[in-house]
């Protein structure tokens, strides 16, 4: 067998050699891929590949785990999540409706905690008004749309809508038919200028879920993280990126807004383009929305 390998191996370096000094393969990649700053500072880089009709397209944050704030880690991964929630358009029936029902709901909870350390969690006051918050989430309920950001990607012939969380960067990302790329800028801008954090603690006891699945029944994951945080003693790397078990549940919906306006601003952000499409009909698009 070894003797066999060490000729397949012969044979193929001269092919190899062979195909690698064609003109085909002697472009540098980065030659190929068109850059650009708009006006607000977002960077765009477009690679232009006609091979089929279809386009994949990333947006890029400069900020990951590594940027939460010491004692809440894991604000950045729940931002992740809570991005595929909607906006005041997609997602809901009725913004004004859901969103005067939201504001009541906050104001039960404040009435809430003040009952409980008044009077404590089995007061007739605390009980009273936590039937009164699920009566009002019930309500809520009726006029959000789940899942509203997949279902227009996927009616369109999109696949692979997905995000993820690092230590440095967020990325998001979808492939769709190139003559879909006006609706994605659509849904994007739309998200990054006006997105509604819909059923955040829900949302939060998912994150916490995960993390349970991904990291404590993991006993190599748990063992990185401990390395990770006695390795990076004074730097934020020693954060998880799913952010520490205790940290999770105090996460409050406001940590989340402040890493978002913090966070996610034009000049630290790159959105990349790849597929059937013309570097200067991406430029128009982008500006024009972003």
């Amino acid at each position: 067998m070894i003797t066999r390998a060490i000729f397949v191996c012969c044979i193929s370096l001269p092919v190899f050699v062979a195909f690698s000094s064609s003109p085909g393969f002697a472009f540098k990649l980065e030659e190929r891929v068109h850059k650009t700053v708009l006006d607000n500072g977002i960077r765009l880089l477009v690679l232009e590949r006609p091979i089929s009709p279809t386009v994949s397209l990333y947006i890029r944050h400069g900020s990951g785990a590594a940027h939460d704030e010491s004692g809440y880690t894991g604000t950045a991964h729940l931002l992740e999540h809570m991005m595929f929630k909607g906006t005041t358009t997609i997602g809901t029936t009725d913004y004004e409706a859901e969103s005067g029902l939201r504001r009541l709901i906050e104001e039960k909870r404040e009435l809430l905690k003040n009952a409980i350390s008044r009077e404590g969690p089995d007061s007739k006051a605390a009980q009273f008004l936590e039937q009164e918050i699920r009566n009002l989430e019930d309500e809520k309920r009726l006029h959000i749309v789940t899942n509203e950001i997949d279902r227009l990607y996927r009616e369109r012939g999109g696949v692979g809508l997905n995000a993820s969380t690092g230590h440095d960067m967020t990325t998001y990302m979808v492939n769709l038919p190139s003559n879909s790329l006006e609706l994605w800028a659509r849904i994007e801008s739309d998200r990054l200028m006006n997105p509604v954090f819909r059923e955040f603690l829900q949302e939060r006891n998912v994150v916490l879920e995960e993390r349970k699945q991904m990291v404590d029944s993991r006993p190599e994951r748990e063992l990185m993280e401990l390395f990770l945080a006695s390795a990076f003693k004074a730097h934020h790397y020693r954060q998880p990126i799913l952010g520490w078990a205790s940290d999770i549940p105090r996460i409050e919906k406001e940590h989340v807004e402040r890493f978002f306006r913090t966070h996610y601003i034009p000049s630290n952000m790159v959105i990349t383009v790849v597929g059937d499409v013309s570097f200067g009909n991406v430029v128009s698009l982008v500006n024009s929305y972003f």
